[in-house]
């Protein structure tokens, strides 16, 4: 807890409790990306910055942008600090770590993607079958879940979307909630930290056919949830083009090769060389990036991706 000890003496605002502060984390305002609600966290732990917007920065540039100083006088304010008392700041207050073996908790109410008495239930279906997937076939593999017009957890609004469950070593620990009806502002909503078992960007999300246990020859790095559905195995994602040190170290320890396969624009492949730049760097992973001409793994048809995979794989 140095650092907090640094920015608490320097005057930098701190949130310890809210929406966007998980457990174990310490809130700010991130200078990097023009947030201002608190995005960017500081682990306790472990000394790191990560921005939920904008993704991980290092130490000395955080305190540097923080501070308004120089790079290099951030580096020796970070050494002279690392040696100092630490935070003020009761350990217990910050840390209050979840109990592992806690239940993953869910809006409520929820629905079977096959209960037609769920009110606008054909709403979730036909953006699945708009987006090219039989809805059955795909609610059964992977135990998908809707809400009506009236969902929440924590609460937060979670209405008309499709509940996707996460699973890690089998296990499942957290959901992502996709709009199903073309028309909120935000397309994905995740688990809340606090209501989650692993938080969701520690980890990969994999088809059940993969499993973490054991290592992989190949994987396909994706963005999204709908990218795996399309591609399949050995296709996995991240998340969103954000993705964590915890998510690489996962990927090293599972791929002897991953190639990245981002979305179109140029802000997620210029994501995708990073990604594959830090991978290439890993012991015994190679790493290569596949760029795509439009759109993203999810729009392409059922036969398309499937000749990809096999080409990839072949």
């Amino acid at each position: 807890m140095s650092i907090l000890k640094l920015l608490e003496e320097k005057g930098v605002k701190l949130t310890y409790k809210g929406k966007n502060v998980g457990q174990g984390w310490v809130g700010i305002r991130c200078p990097f990306c023009g947030d201002r609600s608190d995005h960017l966290g500081l682990n306790i732990e472990k000394d790191t910055f990560n921005c939920w917007i904008c993704g991980g920065h290092r130490q000395d540039d955080v305190v540097s942008k923080l501070l308004r100083i120089e790079r290099k006088e951030a580096r020796k304010l970070l050494n002279k600090y690392s040696k100092g008392p630490r935070s003020s700041v009761p350990v217990e207050q910050v840390l209050n770590k979840p109990i592992i073996n806690k239940r993953l908790l869910f809006p409520s109410p929820i629905y079977d993607l096959d209960d037609d008495m769920m009110p606008g239930i054909q709403t979730h279906r036909n953006y699945l079958l708009g987006r090219g997937f039989d809805w059955r076939s795909l609610s059964k593999e992977y135990s998908l879940r809707a809400t009506g017009p009236i969902s929440m957890l924590d609460k937060v609004d979670y209405r008309f979307r499709i509940i996707i469950p996460i699973f890690h070593n089998n296990n499942l620990v957290s959901f992502q909630g996709r709009d199903a009806t073309g028309r909120a502002k935000r397309k994905y909503m995740a688990c809340p930290m606090e209501c989650e078992i692993v938080h969701h960007k520690d980890i990969l999300y994999m088809t059940k056919d993969m499993t973490v246990e054991h290592r992989h020859p190949l994987g396909i790095c994706v963005e999204g949830i709908l990218d795996v559905w399309r591609l399949g195995p050995p296709a996995f994602a991240v998340f969103g083009i954000e993705y964590t040190k915890e998510q690489v170290n996962e990927m090293t320890r599972i791929f002897d090769e991953v190639i990245v396969m981002f979305d179109s624009d140029e802000r997620a492949r210029r994501q995708a060389e990073r990604l594959s730049s830090e991978l290439n760097t890993a012991n015994h992973m190679k790493s290569s990036v596949y760029r795509l001409e439009h759109g993203d793994p999810a729009d392409m048809t059922q036969k398309e991706a499937n000749e990809l995979i096999k080409r990839l794989t072949g």
